[in-house]
């Protein structure tokens, strides 16, 4: 919090600016020192968005976090944020493919085997006074809330008949993945926006964040849609052109 404009000798974007300053110089920092409008507006209504588009999201979020390293270091910069993170949290199986045919055990029978206890399986169903009610084959709730649960479950083997626990041939890695997959064009994409700090123009942004973007992700496809600013600019293919009208 700023004190009163009466007790200070500098403005608010010019303190600002030397916060950035002094931020951008700590390894690892995240922060973004801002001067909040009267009325509270969206992420989209930034100066500053511009949207990348890629082969794959891996390719893209690899690309996002190289470009927006450079873009916070830029003092003219503030608020970079992207509308792809992967904060939702995931856990995926991984099947052991080599161990799992060594022990005669095929990829969709242990599929099928975990869908049926953890996501449950009707199987019949059953009468009783005139209403029917479905019978779900399905793993106690306890222990579907368990990782370790995989090694009650057996599936038997295709070549010795014997019963073989998962735990063998299965486990779980923790991941973060998206909320929100987007698309500009059909095309996967991520959108990046930022505010533009003191006299810094978006004349001069755009052009940073087309040289960087030129210099970290080569091959992405930039768009900057600035129609409601009076801007006309086209977007830029894999030819890497941009054109400003």
């Amino acid at each position: 919090m700023l004190d009163n404009w009466k007790d200070r000798k500098d403005s608010a974007q010019k303190i600002v600016r030397k916060a950035i300053g002094k931020i951008v110089t700590v390894p690892g920092t995240m922060a973004f020192p801002l001067t909040p409008n009267s009325v509270r507006v969206s992420n989209y209504q930034k100066p500053v968005v511009v949207t990348m588009t890629g082969p794959s999201y891996e390719s893209l979020y690899k690309w996002q976090n190289s470009v927006m390293k450079k873009l916070i270091k830029n003092r003219g910069l503030a608020d970079v944020t992207s509308d792809y993170s992967k904060n939702k949290p995931e856990i995926q199986l991984v099947i052991d493919e080599n161990k799992a045919k060594d022990l005669g055990l095929s990829t969709q029978a242990i599929g099928k085997s975990i869908e049926t206890l953890f996501s449950g399986k009707n199987v019949t169903t059953l009468n009783e006074s005139g209403k029917e009610y479905p019978i779900i084959l399905q793993a106690d709730i306890k222990d579907r809330r368990k990782t370790e649960s995989l090694s009650k479950i057996f599936v038997r083997s295709e070549t010795t008949g014997k019963l073989i626990s998962l735990a063998n041939v299965v486990s779980f890695e923790e991941r973060g993945s998206a909320k929100l997959l987007t698309r500009y064009q059909r095309s996967k994409s991520v959108t990046l926006t930022a505010r533009l700090v003191g006299g810094y123009t978006l004349n001069e942004a755009l052009n940073f964040i087309e040289k960087t973007i030129d210099n970290e992700a080569p091959t992405a496809g930039i768009f900057m849609n600035l129609l409601a600013r009076g801007l006309d600019i086209s977007q830029r293919e894999e030819s890497q052109k941009l054109k400003i009208v």
